[in-house]
């Protein structure tokens, strides 16, 4: 104990000494202290109700932290097995709101005056969600995890430390604030991103610089982040070609919408420069642009055994008739959408992208 209350106490001088304190940083440091310091486990569930990851407030730090620890202490003094704290803005004020166990109804509420300064907004998790396995015995963190499905569109596949991995995920969370860390030697796979969770006891304690933590407790918000970090490593990677600088930019800007990471070229031949360097996810081509058509484009990408030749390419064109269509198909052309592009069109379309792209990987891994 005494060695948490020395990490603890860097950490809460950290804060302190800074001008401006992260309202919702302090909680958590203050939070972790006071779980750290029980006979018993207590969850503690912390929701924050901005859309900002960081809440900045120029209060007396001492004053504030004596509060909130109080405030705090009381609540986990109340429970059975586990606390939620809500925090939001309201006006000038910031609401702490404080539930006991599953209650429903509200055990006391705090209210401190002084707006904070909201910054970094989250990111948009949009899409199909994002599986999430929990490698965990803790049922209190599993309970935690899915209470989070819905507002942070991820699916929870639970997992206890005696269970063989065979569940498919994109993200997984290894809990390792025990002592005897028993996935310490888990073998970390290629097939999908890995969350080690801790307790904050365990910041000096790290064992590799590269991994991604999450510390307990962590708000909602901590998590958000993560997740869209990690969901930002597999944002489609889409090329755009076009000639007309409107269509180019609408499509876009429609697809930067739908959570892809855009690369643009103004004609046949840049396209063919870029598309035979860098590897793309898409590829939509215009089909009549100066220099080479965008049929042509996809006939020398299909044929030149470069890093696109089995990438997608999607013809944006006027073109309806059957054997125009046919013709685009035959020099390498693989899907067809008629101008003029609308969102709903390209949406339909990634997300028919996407579910192709699970099957794959689904099959791949023997599901």
């Amino acid at each position: 104990m005494i060695k948490d209350n020395i990490v603890f106490s860097l950490k809460v001088n950290i804060i302190l000494e800074n001008s401006r304190i992260d309202i919702l940083e302090l909680v958590q440091c203050v939070g972790a202290m006071l779980i750290a310091q029980m006979g018993r486990p207590v969850c503690c569930r912390l929701l924050n109700q901005t859309s900002f990851s960081r809440a900045m407030v120029d209060l007396d730090a001492n004053k504030l932290t004596k509060q909130l620890a109080e405030d705090i202490q009381q609540a986990i003094d109340s429970v059975e097995y586990g606390v939620t704290i809500k925090f939001s803005v309201v006006d000038d004020h910031m609401h702490f709101d404080f539930y006991c166990d599953d209650q429903s109804e509200k055990y006391f509420s705090t209210i401190i005056s002084g707006k904070p300064k909201l910054e970094e907004s989250l990111p948009e998790l949009i899409g199909e969600p994002i599986k999430v396995r929990i490698q965990s015995d803790d049922r209190s963190l599993q309970h935690c995890f899915r209470s989070f499905e819905q507002g942070l569109n991820i699916e929870c596949i639970a997992q206890s430390s005696n269970e063989t991995a065979d569940s498919p995920c994109h993200i997984e969370i290894k809990d390792c604030r025990a002592t005897s860390d028993v996935y310490a030697n888990l073998t970390k796979t290629n097939s999908h991103s890995t969350i080690v969770l801790r307790t904050m006891q365990q910041l000096q304690e790290r064992e590799r610089t590269d991994e991604i933590s999450l510390y307990w407790p962590f708000f909602d918000s901590d998590l958000h982040n993560l997740l869209g970090d990690i969901k930002h490593l597999r944002k489609l990677r889409v090329f755009v070609a076009d000639d007309s600088q409107p269509s180019k930019m609408t499509t876009i800007i429609m697809l930067e919408h739908l959570g892809c990471i855009l690369t643009g070229a103004d004609d046949g031949i840049e396209a063919l420069e870029l598309t035979s360097k860098q590897p793309f996810d898409l590829i939509f081509l215009d089909e009549r642009m100066p220099g080479l058509l965008g049929s042509d484009v996809a006939s020398q990408l299909r044929d030149g055994n470069g890093v696109n030749a089995n990438t997608p390419k999607i013809s944006l064109t006027g073109i309806t008739d059957r054997d125009s269509v046919a013709e685009l198909y035959r020099k390498g052309i693989t899907h067809h959408i008629e101008k003029p592009i609308t969102k709903l069109v390209l949406e339909n379309f990634l997300q028919q992208y996407r579910k192709i792209q699970l099957a794959q990987v689904n099959e791949t891994i023997g599901v």
